[in-house]
């Protein structure tokens, strides 16, 4: 009995590593697939070193919550081509079937773009309405905080 429980955590160890292997997290908008690198579909994640004004680090909370989403699942993407004609390859990416730019705005770890999709704008609003995640705190949005870091010359 112990050597089918040991052969069977083997397997699983092993299938939780070949799921991670296929897709890593970058940051909490952007995965590696199969070797490419991809945005989330229709979201944007507060950046790695961003914190919120009183001082939660969005970013860590926003790659941790992704890590945990796609940890021991198998992840696929279908790409996306976005209207502005933008360099970034998209993917509308899912873990075991889970849309994760669904997930990760519906618990306020990133924003949805309108301009890009109306996808994610319901899943904002009730991150918003229920206060979770960058909603909870005074959190400028990437895109702000982005162009913050530009004008300080980081």
């Amino acid at each position: 009995m112990k050597i089918l429980h040991l052969v069977a955590t083997m397997l699983l160890v092993a299938f939780a590593s070949f799921a991670q292997d296929k897709a890593q997290v970058i940051d909490g908008d952007t995965i590696e697939y199969k070797g490419v690198v991809l945005r989330l579909w229709g979201i944007d994640a507060p950046e790695k070193a961003q914190t919120c004004g009183d001082g939660w680090a969005a970013g860590k909370a926003a790659i941790d919550y992704l890590t945990q989403l796609m940890q021991g699942k198998t992840v696929t993407c279908e790409l996306k081509t976005a209207p502005d004609n933008k360099k970034a390859s998209y993917g509308l990416c899912k873990a075991d079937g889970q849309d994760l730019s669904a997930a990760m705005v519906s618990a306020g770890m990133a924003w949805s773009l309108p301009d890009l999709t109306q996808d994610y704008t319901v899943q904002d609003s009730n991150a918003q309405y229920m206060i979770r995640g960058v909603n909870a705190h005074p959190c400028a949005k990437a895109w702000d905080w982005r162009e913050a870091q530009l004008k300080k010359g980081n």
